[in-house]
């Protein structure tokens, strides 16, 4: 038994293979849309409650790569 055969022989199996790297494409979009942001929040919190400066910079350095 062949899995990739067999899941071939469904309809459609082109616009399905399309559709999941659209989907993958979406997901890594989402990780940073959503994710670059709220990470750069969150160290800008840890330096403002710990004043150490490596947080700081992470967190100045994470927000460069949202410009």
């Amino acid at each position: 038994m062949n899995p990739v055969a067999t899941w071939a022989s469904y309809p459609a199996a082109g616009e399905r293979i399309l559709s999941f790297i659209g989907i993958e494409v979406h997901w890594a979009i989402l990780q940073y849309v959503i994710g670059l942001p709220f990470m750069a929040f969150i160290a800008l919190l840890l330096y403002l409650r710990s004043r150490d400066e490596d947080w700081k910079r992470l967190a100045h350095t994470l927000t460069k790569g949202l410009s």
